[in-house]
Order: C-alpha cells, then structure tokens, then sequence
C-alpha cells in the first residue's frame, strides 16, 4: 500500500484532471493567450526590402523594435493560465474547499504537491507552443536551445510565483488583480533598466528575482540584435541562473508564507517558526509519532466494525442485559501512555473489579486488552449556567474535551471560556442566535481557527500537537455545500475516500456503502450541479460520514431543505450516530428535538444551558398554547365579534393567561402556564359549547422554551423589555413616507446606480488598483518612449548621411507615440475588470433581477453606472495628463490637446464596450479572470494579427478587415488616432515596415468620430440585450397547453379558480393558467391558477422539485412563461415594462445584497429607486433598520451573518412600502428569535398598506403563522388550495394526543392504551415502530366523535395528576401533516434547463 502521501498526491492531481477534461474549453481559452502571443511573434518576422541606404537603415531598426516587443509577448504567453491559475487556487481557499478537505485528512503537502503537478502537466502545451513560435520566427539559430531551455525553467518559475503569491491572499478577485499587475508590469521592468536608467549588477540581479524580467534578459540579454540603440548591456548568464534560483525561491517562499499568514479560517505560525527547535522535532520525529497513532486507530476501528448491523445487535444486547447502559472505552491514541483511557464513567460502582478486561483481536490478529482499570475519570462538567449531569450507571467515551476556551478579535470575545465533554454515540446540538458564537467554536474544534487560549483535547491530547493525524477521524459538512459543480456524487465520495487513505476494493464498497446510506443510488453517475439542493446536502452529510469518520461537525445540514428532505437527512444521522460523536448546529428545533441526546445553548460566546431537550423545556418552558380558530368560514364574521368576549373571558378565568396580539385575524393564541393547569377544563368545557370553534391545545416546544430563554437572556443584560406576544414596533415611530406609494424619478435612480457604482469600486482594494494600474503604465510608456528614441535619435545621427539627417524628424515622433499607445493599450485592456465586473455580478447574484423587479428602469442603470465609470476613467488619464505637463516631456507636450480629446472619446468607446462584452459571462469570477486578456490579445492583438498577414497577400480582404476592426475595436481606433496626432509628420517610411498599415482616415479627429459612434454603438446594443434578455413576454406562443381536468382538480383548487376568473374579481395578484416548458420538454408548471387579496397573505408551498420556485420566478418577471396570464395591480405582465414593477418589492431565494454597502446603504439604494428622496428617505431607513433589528451592524454586508443578511433582503423589499411583496423563504438562516422578529415586522407592514404578499417558504410553522391561504404544488399543479383551517378540517386526519411518558424503569404503555381505547376505540399508535417510543406515545383520534373537554380531562385529571404521564399535547392534523402526505406524489423532475437568470424548478 502506497503512502498516505502518495495517495493523496494522485487524487489532488485526479480531481483537478477531472475538472480539466469537463470544462474543455476553460483550458483551451488558457492555451488562447500562448496562440496569440506566439502569432504575434511570428507576424512581427523581420522583412527585407529592397531601398535606399538611409531606408534600409531605418528598417533594421524598426526590426530591432519588432524584436523588442518580445519582452512583452513572451512572458505574457503565460498571463492567461497564471491568472486563472492564481484565481482559481485562492478561490478554492476563499470557497472553503482547502480547509474543509484538510480537516477531513488532507495533508498540506500532498494538497500543494498534487497542484503543482497538475500545473507542470499544463505547462508543457504552453512550452511547445511558444518554442514552436520561437522557431519559425527566426531564433532557431546557435542559442535556441538555451532559449528553449530558459523559457521551460520560466514556466515553472512562473507557476511557483502564482503559488507563492496566493499565500497573501482569501479574496480571489484581488488575488486576481494584484496577479495581473504583477505579470503585466514586471516584464515592462527589462525596458525601463535596458532603456533607461542604468542600475548596478546588484539591483539587475535583484530585479531577475521576478521571473518576467529575468526571461527577458536571459533570451535577449543587452542585444537581441539592437545593441546599437540599447542603453546599456546585462549578463545573460546572470539571469538564467537567477531563473533556477526562481524556482526554488518560490516553492520555499510558499511553504512560508502558507505557515505565516493567517487567513480567515487558517492557523497561523510564528514568522520564527523554522528557527524552532520543537518544529524540526515534529518534522523528524512525525513519521514515529504516526505510526503510534496509526496502530492505535487500527486497533480501536477493530472495536468499531463497519457493519452496522452487528453493531446495532451489539448494543441492542448490552442495553438488554445492563438495562440500557453500555461501555465504550477508546485508548489515547496521541499520548505517550497506550493503556490510558479517556472516559466518563457513571456507575454506581466507579472502579471495577481488578482484573476486569475486554479482549478483542485487531486487524493483525493481535490481541488487544483494555484494561478498566487504567482508565482515566473525566468528570461531566460544563461551564453552563445551567448544566444537566449525565444518567447514573453510564460509561462514555469523551472524544473531545472543551476546557476553558477562548477567542478573540480586537476587542470581543467570540468564545468566551466554554468547558464541554463530548461523547461518543451522542449527537451534541449546539444552538444559538446568529452571532453567538457557534460558528466560531467549530472553527476552533476543527482547527480552522486559532484559539486565543484554552485547550481543546481529541483522544485525550491537545489539538494542535498533531493536527492531521487528528483530522483523519474528522468530518465535515457545512452550511453552504461544498462541492465541485464538475464531479459526480461517486466521484465526491471516491475523492475524500482517498484522502482518509481507502483504496482498491476498501474503497468501493465504502462508496457503496455510504450511497446506500444516504439514498443516492439513482444520483450516483450525476454532476453535483444537476444534483437537487436536498441531494447536495445528503451528498455532503456522505463526505462527512466518509472514511469511518468518528467525530463529525454538522453546520445547518438541513438548511433551505423541505419537510420531507429534512426527515430523510434526520433517519441517516440516526442510523450514523453510533460509534461516533456527532456536533450539529441548526435553527431548526424540532430538528434538535428530534435528534439531540444533549443541547448546549450558546450567547454572546458562553454556555448558557447543558442537557437533554426535556431538561432545557422544564428549566425555561412558559406552559401551553392554546389555539382558537372556526371550523367553518362561515362563521368567521360571529368569531371576530366574538374574539374581545372569548379573550376577557380567558384571561380572567386563567391565572397569567397571556393573549397573543400577533395572532392572525383567523385565529386567536394564548400562552397558558403550567401553573394553572388546573383551571383549564373549566374553560375548555365553556369554549366548546361554542359549536363553531375549534381548539388545539399544544405544550411548549423546544423552541418554546429557547425563545423565551433568549429573551430573558436579552432583558438581563440590556434591562429592556423583550415580548414578543406584543407589538414591538409600536414604539418605533412610523415615518410619514410608509403610508404613501412608491414612485419613478429619473433622477432618483440614475443617482442610486451613480453611488452603489462608487462604493462597489473605492472599497474595493482590487478595483483602486485597477484604477492606479493605467496610471503607472501611462508615465512607464511616457518614459520608455523617451528614452528608448532617444537613443534611436542618436543611432541615426550616426555617420554624414543627410537624407537620412533630414528623415529623421518625420519618423520619430510617431514611432514614439507607437509606443505610447501600446503601453496605453495594455494599461486599459488589464483594468477594464473594473468597469465589466459590476454588471456582471449584479446579473449572477440576482441584484439586476431585484432592480428590476422593484421598479429600476434601464436607462438610469447603465447611465448611472456609465457617469461614474467615466468620471473614474477621467481620472486615471488627467493624472496621467498632468504629470506629463508638469515634467515637460517634450516629444508629447505639444500634442497634449489633441491626445485629451482622443482619450476622452476613448474612454466612453471602452467602457460601453466593456458593457456588451459583460453579457457573453454568467460568471463574475469568470469575467474577472478572462477579461482583461480578452481584451488585450482578441481586441487589440487579433485585429493586428489579421491585418498583418492579409495586408500583402490580400489587400482587399485587408481593407475590409480595416473597416470591420476599425469600428468594433476601441483600442484600433486609439492607435489610428494617435499615429495621425500630426499628420504632417506622420512618417512615410512606417508604411514600409512591417508595424503599420494603410490609414482609413488622415486625421486624428476622425477617429475620434468613430470613437464616438462606438459608444452610441455598444450603448444601444446593450440596452437591445437587456431587453431581450430580461423578456418576460409568452415563449411557445403558438404551442396551446392542456389545462387540467376539471374532474381531478380538488375542490379548493377549484373553488380558486372560478373566484379568479370571475368578473367581479379585483385581486391586486392574479395568475391565471401559467405554463412552463423547458427546450427539454419538461414541464415545470402546468396550468396554476390563484389570486391574492389585499391584506392577505399568499403561501406557496411544496417539496423540492414541485415547481413553486419556478412559478414564483414567472410571477416576479425572473422567467418567461411558456403560456398564461399575470396581472399585478390589474396590469398585464407580458413584456418588461419597468412602470409595471415601481409598487412591487421582492426578496429573492438568494440574498441580493452588495458586498461593500452598509445596510443603510442598502435602504437607500433601494429608496431611491423607489422615489424616496431627503427627509423621507432618511426617515424611512432609519425605521427599517430598527424594525429589522440591524442598528448594531454597521459593517459591509459581507460581513454580516446569514441571518442578517435575510433580513436586510427583506427590509430591502419593504422600503417604500409596495403595495405587492414577494418573499422567497425570507427566514432561511434565522434564528427562532429574528425569525419571531421577521414575522411581526411582515404582519405590522400587511396592517399598514392592506398589501398582497406572496411567500413560499420551507417553515411549516412560517406558513401557520403567517398565511391566510396557502396552495400546496406537486409535479407542476396544485394538489389544494384553500384557508389553513378548511385545509386542517378537510385534509386532516383527526386530532392527535402527544403523551410524554414518566422517566421510569418500567413504561406504563399498556396502562394508557387501555384508558385512550376506552374512551376512543378508533386510535391508533403513530409512532410505535419509532426509536422514541419508549419515551412517547402518539395517537391519532377521528375528528367524528371526538371531545375535546373530555380528552383533556382524561389526561389532566386520570393520567398527569396520578403522576402516570408526565406531559400531554391535544392538537389537529398540522399543515406538516398535510405536506407530508402529498410530498409522496412528487416526482423527481429530470434536469431543467434554465434560461436567461433563471432559478429551475424546486
């Protein structure tokens, strides 16, 4: 068996190939830039022509300047794959793919070396290449070896520099900025010190440090040909070896600086490190140390076989016989002592008897003996201020052990000094409101983070004393998937399989088995990014699960996952948790209900309580809800008269009865404590004689019990007030604005786009240096050109020749401006990323669409955006223009007016250029790596390419490409316009030689026209492609749509329909019979029908797949329709008119927000494009961000949580107060307390304007609460439709009784049975065959028979008060029941395929 090295080495270098032969073409687009170059170098050959002694002479110069390009063209064959190469590497670090691989097992070096082999395999392509250009372009001549030879070692240089380089960096895009100036200005370094000023051999050498300038010298030297012109003289020989010195610099300066710089999840060593003496110990003595920890954990995986069945027998055994207690022991596998055990023992007899072992053979055959004696006691203990202490009678093994940790940043204590134990077989639920601190501490526990102090222990030694071996029992799945959108689930599992150090057959059947496991056998051959969101998450809960991990992190792994993918998710945790230690956080409390053994709630980064869920719904519960809603629609207007009688009524005939003013106007709520129990049945009988009601009375939940345990947390450390059972916005005082109705102002919105362009570009650090970028190669090119013909002027000055005397002045000064203009070209071509990256990334995340949606029209956008873009490009060019006034350059200084006027034309021509060439990338990462060099090799060096070889052999097909290029390419026309600055002396021998062509026009100020007319161009094409692409006009019109049976619709569906077809309807939201067909044929809507009344709000609810994200798209003018009808506010929605949308707000599935605005910012934005404006807009930001709870995050919304960014989203679509809103899943990554917040900021604003929302969401409990009506969709349609009481009624089953069952040794089920069948023949047990049954009974009653009042007496008085049921919970059939039920007709769809921006259907 290979070393765990080597096998990790082939799979890095296995995955990136995989990637690489899937996107085929991002590889050819790398090879695009060594093509161009080498074409270049080609067409750049020396000509012989035949002429004057003064001709000829003037031509082997301007042949030596055809080969002094190649200090451009050639380090720059490389810039391509560099770029990518550098972007794509931090990005696999900015994107969590490093630093979760190595927290499965993957070691540093094995990671770094498989990169580099895969770039050394990419590099050969791009040698052969350029060699290949290099020769038939003249330079195969004694030296080309040598050539060849350092150019080789240059590549790999190279590559070591893009490492080395991405070290200082987490952010790819300024990784990928800083990249491009360090690639495009270095190689500009051999004409500054060859041309100019002269440096001692001690700077040379320093300067051939960087790989582009030493290729340069190390293949022309101080010569290639042009001695004579050239300044001054370098050794070749220097800097070939300073090349292989390169090479080996950088491949250490990486290893360094990787150990050095902290990044945002890395740990960080001191820059002394390698003067350690305990570092080099660790490297010289690790292998010993490995193999320690390598026999450990074969000897304790021989304990934890992989057969889960055996093993559930095992411990289905040992609770038979010890009456539910078991013994798991583990050896410390890090420590110097192998008989040490770290456990938890409980017993009541702590120290068995001497003697006392277990036996079991390993993996050699050996026997292995633990012996109980040597054990070391841990004691249960935590810093929570409530902690539950474990059972009596039970042994734990404690994986990991918290001790007192902390971590700090600036100021703040994220982990304030947690003390936890861990245990095997048990799932730990960590929660906490969003900034809590539980992100952070499994950062700490994984070894993402560095703790400030503390100790964390793994099998019983410190963390950091040998983090990989220690990773190698870890697994990972996080909040956000983390997979290659490239590879197949299989491949996923095959890859971190590989990692733990499975191969061969070990391998494939562990991929086998944990596909079985979580249920992704139909997916196994598919792409991650065809799979659906649920399936990622099971294919990310494998990965973790992969290798015999032992302790397993789990962040949010339910996360935007319906009802029914979540209940999947939780049966696979249950199956998995044995044998392992299993840390999960999640929002979801019925989650932590349901799977938990222990919860530890965390606040501002301490413990705040410690135990099972029952003990935290004891310690902080606030009693029962009681729920009050009429059976019949019918009888709604008699309830609300009366509600004011039943709440006086129940308050005062209830002890601290508490009524919920939040309720919706369906319904009333109430929080009952436990302390009156006694006073309900009294109640409860006198409410039931009121036919028309129905009652549901439930218990506290978990999340009960966690809100109420927050808030209380809340009031004792700010002594405010917190309740949410009352209308907490009602001391905010409501700005006039919210009553009025959002308007369109030009001005508004062309400002809006004016400031978000600003912030997005002066916070940016990558953006300013874009913006220095031109300015620094504007003053190089100045300076080169100066002294470069300086010396040209001397050369031709050489020997009596007075034709040649006389020629002089006319053909300098242009071939000096030639010069100036290239280095003008490569300065805009490498920072238009600036100007492209902003649209690009609006249309990828989402923001164009929410512009859009909510009123932004697209005149205003792309002027908006356009003023700014040019006003930043005028600045980068008038400081160019007044440094050169200033120093007096005097080749340039008397054209300065001519060359302001052709640069400013200039500016508008690229930037609108930049614009429609944004269109061609859905990727912003994408447009950011490819586009700077699109536009220096496709725009500028294609065009010169073609020119070049057609010119002599085809002149008139030249002549064509002369027009074509000339008005399509901004950077053809700067250099037409900068060659005719004077055209008196413009130079007639240029046209001889082989870097010029024939002129279209004769003077400069034409080509400024055609500059100008190139910005109208690209101008007008944009606007016609955005409203092409943003379409919502019928596709397939022509093709007519079955609508569905009238027979096999249900009745609400129906009922639906005929109200939204009628002739009175009014409904400010219509839909009427939307289709949608993909090009596929898959259909992901077919006919849905419904209507949203004022003041109500609309749940589209449905599994994954079931179409509801597809129809919320349609009906937010995301997609087009493939058929049917949306009107909004009595408007038909059929092409996009932007009038349409000025009274709509939306909040999006993904947060659209920009990642340098402040949240106030945010508001603003979006207020003024709304037509807010002064006092108004001030007003109402101010409101918002009080309302939504964000006064506290004053920070850029990068760096808010993923919970404060859903509700800035949602704050964003209510500024301004439309009268139509639409939320998709708005409280996803919301804690239960800014959840509660969220729902009664959206109830208080529905009250304000009477508005119409549309929600889908996967909360179940969201839609109860909110919804007034909700639609369940399956495979395209509606399966029902109707108010959530009529569908409880009609839907439901009956009522359901949750007993929880008194802790004692002998259950009482037979009893309670006996008592529910006597007084309900008909029920029956839900939940028999579940692992909780021991502990809870669930039965579901008939509604026909059923009363209430005498169902709760039998429980209260028969059952709780003789002290045989602990707890009890009489409820309807619940909405989850209903989805339930009809998830289990939904169909997998096949993969859609999505058009334009659009969502596919999920």
């Amino acid at each position: 068996m290979p070393p765990l090295f080597v096998l990790q080495t082939k799979t890095i270098v296995k995955k990136n190939f995989i990637y690489l032969v899937r996107k085929k073409s991002e590889f050819f687009k790398e090879l695009a830039v060594p093509l161009i170059s080498a074409l270049v170098i080609y067409a750049g050959k020396p000509q012989q022509v035949q002429d004057s002694e003064a001709v000829q002479k003037t031509l082997d110069m301007m042949s030596n300047m055809t080969k002094l390009m190649l200090p451009l063209y050639l380090p720059t064959a490389i810039t391509g794959f560099a770029k990518k190469h550098l972007i794509s590497f931090v990005q696999e670090k900015h994107e969590r793919f490093k630093e979760t691989q190595k927290i499965m097992g993957l070691t540093q070096q094995a990671y770094i070396t498989g990169w580099l082999i895969t770039s050394y395999l990419k590099m050969i392509s791009i040698a052969i290449i350029t060699i290949f250009a290099l020769y038939i372009s003249g330079y195969a001549g004694e030296g080309f070896g040598m050539i060849s030879l350092n150019f080789c070692i240059y590549l790999i240089a190279s590559v070591h520099q893009t490492f080395a380089i991405s070290t200082v960096f987490s952010s790819p895009k300024l990784a990928g900025e800083i990249g491009t100036f360090i690639l495009t200005l270095t190689p500009l370094l051999y004409y500054y010190i060859t041309y100019g000023a002269q440096v001692s051999d001690t700077i040379y050498t320093l300067l051939c440090l960087l790989p582009q300038t030493a290729i340069s010298f190390a293949v022309l030297g101080g010569s290639s040909g042009g001695d004579d012109i050239m300044s001054h003289s370098y050794s070749k020989n220097v800097a070939t070896y300073m090349l292989i010195f390169d090479v080996f610099f950088y491949l250490f300066l990486y290893f360094y600086l990787d150990e050095v710089i902290p990044n945002e999840y890395g740990i960080s060593r001191s820059p002394f490190f390698i003067f350690s003496k305990k570092y080099w110990k660790n490297i010289l003595f690790k292998n010993s140390r490995n193999k320690q920890a390598q026999t450990y954990f074969e000897n304790y995986n021989s304990f934890t076989t992989h057969d889960q069945d055996e093993e559930q027998r095992s411990i289905n055994q040992s609770e038979n016989k010890n009456g539910g207690d078991f013994l798991i022991e583990m050896r410390k596998g890090f420590g110097n002592t192998p008989n040490e055990s770290y456990m938890v023992s409980l017993r009541s007899e702590e120290n068995p008897q001497n003697g006392d072992s277990f036996h079991h053979l390993n993996s050699n055959n050996n026997q292995v003996s633990l012996d109980i004696n040597s054990m070391q006691q841990v004691e249960d203990k935590s810093s929570a201020k409530y902690h539950q202490q474990l059972k009596q009678n039970q042994t734990l093994f404690s994986p990991i052990q918290i001790i007192n940790l902390k971590k700090q940043f600036g100021q703040m204590f994220a982990v304030d000094g947690i003390q936890l134990n861990l245990y095997e077989s048990q799932i730990l639920c960590l929660l906490g409101h969003n900034g809590a601190g539980k992100t952070t501490t499994i950062s700490l526990l994984t070894g993402l983070l560095e703790k400030t102090s503390g100790s964390i222990k793994i099998f019983g030694e410190e963390l950091e004393a040998d983090l990989d071996q220690a990773r190698q029992e870890m697994g990972l799945c996080t909040q956000k998937d983390v997979l290659y959108d490239d590879m197949t689930v299989t491949e996923h599992l095959e890859f971190i399989a590989s990692i733990k150090g499975m191969q061969g057959n070990q391998l494939k059947k562990e991929v086998e088995y944990i596909i079985s496991q979580v249920g992704l056998q139909a997916e196994r051959e598919k792409l991650a990014n065809n799979l659906s969101g649920g399936n990622k998450r099971k294919l990310s809960l494998g990965m973790a699960l992969t290798g015999g991990s032992k302790i397993i992190f789990l962040d949010e792994p339910t996360s935007g996952m319906d009802p029914v993918s979540r209940q999947q998710i939780w049966k696979i945790l249950e199956k998995q948790r044995h044998k392992r230690a299993i840390i999960l956080t999640t929002h979801h409390l019925d989650e932590a209900e349901r799977l938990a053994d222990r919860i530890a709630i965390m606040s501002k980064g301490q413990l705040l309580a410690v135990g099972t869920s029952e003990f935290i719904k004891q310690k902080f519960g606030v009693g029962y809800h009681l729920t009050l809603s009429c059976k019949n629609p019918d009888n709604n207007e008699l309830f609300e008269k009366e509600k004011p009688r039943l709440i006086e009524f129940i308050v005062e005939n209830i002890n601290g009865a508490k009524h919920n003013v939040q309720s919706s106007k369906d319904t009333l709520k109430f929080v009952l404590p436990f302390t009156s129990l006694n006073q309900y049945s009294q109640v409860l009988e006198k409410i039931e004689d009121m036919h028309y009601l129905n009652i549901n009375l439930q218990i506290n939940s978990l999340e009960d019990a966690y809100v109420k345990m927050g808030l209380d947390d809340e009031q004792s450390q700010s002594g405010s007030n917190a309740d949410l059972s009352s209308n907490y916005n009602d001391n905010i005082q409501k700005p006039k604005a919210i009553f009025e109705s959002p308007s369109y102002s030009f001005f508004n919105q062309l400002l809006a786009m004016f400031m978000r362009q600003h912030y997005m570009t002066m916070r940016n650090w990558s953006a300013i240096l874009m913006i220095l970028l031109p300015i620094a190669f504007n003053l190089l090119g100045v300076y080169v050109a100066k002294h470069f013909l300086d010396n040209i002027e001397e050369y031709l000055n050489q020997g009596d020749d007075k034709e040649l005397k006389n020629s002089m002045n006319s053909e300098i000064f242009p071939i000096k401006m030639y010069f100036l203009q290239i280095f003008i070209v490569q300065a805009y071509s490498m920072n238009s990323s600036i100007y492209i990256n902003t649209p690009v990334l609006e249309r990828e995340f989402q923001l164009k669409y929410a512009l859009n949606v909510m009123g932004c029209r697209p005149l205003p956008y792309w002027l908006g955006t356009l003023v700014y873009d040019y006003l930043v490009y005028l600045l980068t060019f008038l400081i160019f223009h007044y440094s050169v006034h200033t120093i007096k350059v005097e080749f340039i200084t008397p054209y300065l007016t001519q060359i302001f006027y052709i640069m400013s034309w200039f500016g508008l021509a690229l930037i609108t250029f930049c614009y429609v060439c944004g269109f061609l990338f859905k990727n912003s990462n994408q447009a950011f790596k490819s586009f700077p060099i699109i536009t220096f090799f496709v725009s500028y060096s294609i065009p010169w390419i073609v020119l070049q070889i057609t010119r002599g052999s085809y002149p008139k097909l030249c002549s064509l490409f002369q027009y074509i290029f000339l008005y399509t390419s901004p950077f053809l026309a700067l250099e037409k316009a900068f060659e005719n600055v004077d055209a008196n002396n413009r130079g007639s021998l240029l046209s001889k030689s082989d870097i010029r062509n024939d002129q279209v026009y004769d003077k400069w100020q034409d080509y400024c026209k055609v500059m100008l007319f190139q910005a109208i161009l690209f101008l007008t094409i944009t606007m016609i492609i955005e409203k092409f692409q943003y379409s919502v006009a019928n596709q397939q019109s022509n093709k007519k749509f079955q609508p569905p049976r009238q027979d096999t619709l249900d009745e609400g569906v129906k009922k639906e329909i005929n109200r939204v077809n009628s002739s009175q309807n009014n409904d400010p939201i219509k839909v009427k019979q939307i289709f949608k067909e993909y090009p596929n044929g898959f259909q992901a809507v077919k006919g849905t029908t419904f209507g949203v009344e004022k003041g109500q709000i609309f749940g589209l609810l449905g599994p994954n797949g079931a179409g509801k994200s597809t129809t919320f798209n349609i009906i937010t003018a995301n997609i087009p329709k493939s058929s049917g009808q949306v009107q909004l506010n009595g408007k038909e929605i059929s092409e996009n008119k932007s009038s349409y949308f000025c009274d709509i707000g939306v909040c999006p599935q993904q947060d659209c927000l920009w990642e340098y605005l402040l949240p106030s910012e945010h508001l603003r934005l979006f207020g003024r494009v709304k037509g807010l404006q002064g006092k108004s807009l001030d007003d109402m930001v101010e409101y918002y961000i009080k309302a939504m709870q964000l006064e506290s995050f004053k920070v850029r919304s990068a760096n808010l949580s993923g919970g404060n960014k859903r509700k800035l989203c949602v704050a964003n679509s209510l500024i301004a107060s439309p009268s139509l809103q639409f939320f998709d899943e708005p409280s996803t990554g919301l804690d239960p307390i800014a959840k509660r917040y969220l729902w009664r900021c959206l109830k208080d604003n529905l009250t304000i304007k009477d508005s119409s929302i549309v929600l889908t969401t996967h909360s179940l409990q969201e839609a109860e609460d909110l919804c007034h009506k909700v639609g369940i969709q399956v495979n395209g349609e509606f399966v029902c439709l109707d108010t959530l009481q009529n569908l409880k009624n009609q839907k439901g089953e009956g009522y359901k009784i949750n007993i929880k069952l008194v802790n004692q040794p002998i259950r009482n089920h037979e009893e309670i049975h006996s008592h529910i069948r006597s007084l309900y023949p008909e029920a029956k047990i839900q939940n028999e065959n579940d692992k909780n049954y021991q502990d809870y009974i669930i039965y579901l009653i008939p509604y026909e028979g059923f009363v209430f009042s005498k169902t709760f007496s039998l429980l209260y008085h028969t059952l709780k008060e003789q002290n045989k049921i602990e707890d009890f919970s009489i409820t309807q059939s619940s909405l989850e029941d209903i989805f339930i039920y009809y998830s289990k007709f939904q169909i997998q769809p096949r993969n859609e395929q999505s058009q334009n921006n659009q969502i596919s259907a999920s």
